[in-house]
């Protein structure tokens, strides 16, 4: 919980860190390279076509492939998209944009079950409660029982988490509950949220993981710039701008980018690329689908789902988004037009078609409009 001199300093020894354990491979470890590396088991197993399936990153990955191997590609879902035009900096940048989008979402269950969870009886006092969390953990972190210490940035991570699914809101909100008494009683909600959201820490992934973003694009690096960035990131969408905007060891690199980012490109076979995207994503927010859609051009089609959360397909149960899916990997039936899926009611569900909408569906311009450009 130190200052954003102290983040400098931690990511840089980072950065150093990834560049003596590494030695030379560490400027290769990119989606390119990973892409190339695709098409050579392709290559190897002797098929002429792969078919690929993939939520968040993978969608870039995904979108590289098609745009390097593009004759290579049979049928594809990406699930989730980033934007290829914010690669990587402000895509992470875009969670504070995201947060705010999907928060109402949770808010109005808290606000809805205010007797259970006592967070509030409006979304709004929901939301002061979030502020009021985030400022008391800020100046008064826990140590838990088991050592795990709670403060504002932990706090805002696992709450942003549990953004992703809707099924995370009652152990969210119970957390939250806990979080207003004497935080001995937070260890067990804690425990919870932290093993659903979370899972167990993976070193490798995150470096691994960590290594591709700093090696696939050029970041910033003047620590004035993420300074500058964050500020205005936490003015505008105070919820959660802190997240992703701050100082990154990409900023520190040992080496710069050997090549610029693939351009994702509309040059291949036609209808054969399927985004799915749900309206109010937190982590690859609507507004970057629809520029890997403008990018892939007349490769692709766009089923959008009125709803919240990060990933759609088989991990929500939308019976139209899923459909949708199946339908393409299944049967090889592909949308003849970009389209809507409408948000699940309660109970039982008819097996729903999607709804061919124009690009300015009244749903997802009401999106839009709260949305703005960095």
């Amino acid at each position: 919980n130190g200052s954003f001199s102290d983040t400098v300093a931690f990511n840089k020894k980072v950065a150093q860190r990834c560049g003596q354990q590494s030695g030379g491979l560490l400027p290769y470890i990119t989606t390119a390279n990973t892409a190339r590396d695709m098409d050579q088991i392709r290559r190897a197993l002797g098929e002429p076509k792969i078919n690929y399936f993939a939520y968040s990153y993978g969608t870039e990955l995904g979108a590289v492939y098609a745009s390097l191997f593009a004759n290579h590609t049979d049928r594809f879902v990406l699930d989730s998209s980033v934007d290829p035009q914010w690669v990587w900096r402000q895509q992470f940048r875009s969670w504070g944009l995201g947060g705010e989008t999907r928060f109402p979402d949770f808010a109005q269950y808290a606000a809805d079950n205010n007797a259970t969870y006592g967070l509030g009886a409006t979304p709004e006092a929901v939301r002061q409660t979030y502020l009021q969390l985030i400022d008391q953990l800020r100046s008064q972190p826990q140590t838990l029982a088991d050592g795990t210490v709670l403060n504002d940035a932990y706090f805002r991570e696992l709450s942003f988490s549990g953004l992703y699914d809707d099924a995370n809101f009652p152990i969210m909100a119970s957390l939250w509950q806990d979080a207003l008494r004497p935080m001995a009683a937070a260890s067990t909600s804690l425990e919870t949220l932290r093993n659903t959201l979370m899972g167990a820490p993976s070193d490798n992934a995150a470096a691994s993981a960590l290594a591709v973003l700093c090696d696939d694009a050029a970041w910033p690096r003047s620590a004035r710039t993420y300074q500058r960035q964050l500020q205005t990131d936490v003015q505008r969408y105070p919820l959660f701008g802190e997240l992703g905007s701050n100082y990154w060891a990409c900023g520190s690199w040992p080496n710069r980018p050997q090549q610029p980012p693939v351009a994702i490109s509309s040059q291949g076979p036609a209808h054969n690329i399927l985004i799915m995207q749900d309206l109010r994503d937190p982590a690859t927010p609507y507004q970057g689908a629809l520029q890997m859609r403008a990018a892939l051009g007349n490769r692709a089609r766009m089923v959008s789902v009125d709803q919240g959360g990060h990933a759609v397909s088989y991990l929500k149960p939308n019976t139209c988004a899923n459909n949708a899916t199946t339908a393409w990997l299944a049967d090889g039936t592909f949308p003849a037009d970009d389209t809507l899926c409408p948000a699940n009611l309660p109970g039982p569900q008819p097996l729903l078609e999607p709804q061919i909408v124009s690009p300015a569906h009244d749903r997802a311009a009401q999106v839009l409009r709260q949305m703005t450009s960095f």
